[in-house]
């Protein structure tokens, strides 16, 4: 078991909410990470960083607390010109890290298929 997280163990992190109805953490495309993954908010306390995906909010006042060990990590596929909170400096300040399909995200996620799909394409020998 990795102990790369904080205090000695594997780092935790929250999904506040889901991905359109979906749990992207569960699917083998979201790939193999050394880290928990969880959804139960009651572990927010212990969470290393919670996720937050922005078209998922019901609305944008948040009601949940920031705990002192917590990086809020902004998520969205989807353009700031289809959700402009995402420009509202206010709004970001709330937020550590930005993960977006954007390259000067924080964290930098493009819209590509994940590993295995990739790699079976690769495996198919050229016509």
């Amino acid at each position: 078991m990795a102990t790369s997280g904080r205090g000695g163990r594997r780092p935790l992190i929250l999904f506040h909410n889901d991905f359109f109805g979906h749990r992207p953490w569960e699917s083998p495309s979201f790939g193999d990470i050394d880290c928990d993954i969880t959804s139960d908010r009651a572990l927010a306390p212990e969470a290393d960083a919670v996720v937050l995906h922005v078209p998922g909010l019901k609305r944008w006042r948040l009601n949940i607390a920031k705990h002192p060990r917590n990086l809020w990590v902004l998520w969205s596929m989807e353009s700031v010109v289809n959700y402009p909170v995402m420009a509202d400096r206010r709004a970001l300040r709330h937020f550590d890290l930005r993960m977006t399909y954007e390259q000067d995200a924080d964290i930098f996620v493009p819209y590509l298929p994940g590993r295995q799909a990739i790699a079976a394409v690769c495996a198919d020998p050229l016509p």
